[in-house]
């Protein structure tokens, strides 16, 4: 999906693509954003991928890895849809995507005390 959105040439289609990164709503039962269900279900690396592409995360504090998969699907900083920090979008129950890691914990742990799910650290 990702690679399909890179080739399209119509202006029309980086706007669907900058939706699809801020769209909230149902998935798998929980309303949110995407991030929400990554954390939801434990999915780090969907979560890099959304931080990577709709946040201002600062590039530094991705990890290597997470930087070398990008560039393996074409992708660099400079294709970053920011216009909105997909940090700061709240679920149905008003919590940001911190918030939710909070309450799930484990892994997330992690992420909150490295301040990827804050969009002012």
């Amino acid at each position: 999906m990702v690679k399909d959105v890179e080739e399209e040439e119509d202006d029309d289609e980086d706007d669907e693509y900058s939706d699809l990164l801020g769209y909230t709503g149902t998935f798998e039962g929980i309303q949110g954003s995407g991030l929400h269900v990554a954390i939801r279900y434990n999915q780090q690396e969907a979560a890099w991928l959304l931080l990577a592409l709709g946040s201002q995360l600062e590039w530094s504090k991705f990890p290597g890895v997470v930087l070398q998969a990008m560039e393996e699907l074409g992708l660099s900083q400079e294709d970053r849809k920011t216009q909105s920090d997909i940090r700061n979008t709240k679920d149905s129950s008003d919590r940001t995507a911190a918030d939710l890691a909070k309450e799930v914990g484990g892994l997330w742990i992690e992420w909150l005390n490295e301040g990827r799910l804050s969009p002012n650290a």
